[in-house]
């Protein structure tokens, strides 16, 4: 629950006997709706709120995460993973947002991080609930399953993910087809919302292809004169690792133009 003493905002957290340092904040590990959760709060808050939402691979290549910690950013993490941005996935991640925000004191919108695989997560959630999406950055982003674990397109592919992500959209062979656009209307949904995107991926890739994956999403944006929104840094000669840039501040100034931040009401 929150309280309040004076301008100063008080949290409790589940998992107080988790509560260890971490960088420049404090993580707290917990269990929220039998998924393993992370919610790491800084050691000095941003006033507006703001929030960083990894939707996999918590802390890897956290450059970006670590310079918006310092600056007062929460970092938030529920682990939904094996399940590419289901649609029961999705509603896990909104049901802990709902949490973070009511109990927590968090603004409203988050600043999505997806990384590789977590780039699914990232744009079904952004396209089902986008007034809950401050900024997207996307890593080397997996947009289309058949890119990406399928390997049916000029991606490597992997034939256990591929099962599960089957498993996790409930796939047969004859309803397999339901899927083989997903990609593009995500994309396109995506790109008519008009939600600020920052892209960042090798061009090299060839487990994530740019070409099947991030490069669609800024064609859309192009396409409908939205480029303004669609931040990309392409890297010369990099494959799908290492994510992220040794720099991260390119990355931290979209975040801090686009999300203007603000505490929920209560």
């Amino acid at each position: 629950m929150m309280t309040r003493e004076g301008d100063h905002m008080q949290n409790e957290f589940p998992g107080e006997d988790s509560k260890v340092p971490f960088k420049t904040g404090i993580r707290y590990s917990f269990c929220f709706s039998g998924h393993p959760a992370i919610l790491v709060k800084p050691r000095q808050m941003d006033p507006l709120g703001r929030w960083v939402w990894r939707t996999e691979f918590f802390d890897a290549y956290p450059a970006v995460d670590d310079a918006l910690l310092a600056a007062g950013f929460h970092l938030a993490y529920l682990q939904v993973s094996d399940r590419f941005g289901c649609p029961s996935a999705i509603d896990d991640l909104e049901a802990y947002r709902v949490w973070l925000v009511q109990e927590v004191g968090l603004a409203e919108r988050a600043n999505l991080f997806g990384f590789s695989r977590g780039g699914l997560y990232a744009m079904h959630y952004a396209t089902r609930f986008p007034n809950h999406v401050a900024t997207l950055y996307l890593d080397a982003p997996v947009l289309d399953v058949l890119s990406w674990p399928a390997g049916l397109k000029a991606g490597r592919g992997s034939p256990r993910d591929w099962q599960l992500c089957q498993e996790a959209y409930s796939l047969t062979q004859t309803s397999l087809d339901t899927i083989a656009d997903m990609a593009d209307r995500q994309i396109r949904r995506l790109a008519e919302l008009a939600l600020p995107v920052i892209l960042v991926a090798g061009d090299a890739d060839d487990v994530v292809p740019w070409t099947e994956n991030g490069e669609r999403l800024a064609a859309a944006y192009q396409e409908r004169q939205r480029a303004d929104l669609c931040q990309v840094i392409l890297k010369s000669g990099c494959g799908h690792h290492p994510h992220s840039l040794d720099d991260p501040e390119p990355v931290k100034a979209f975040i801090l133009r686009h999300d203007k931040g603000h505490l929920p009401r209560h």
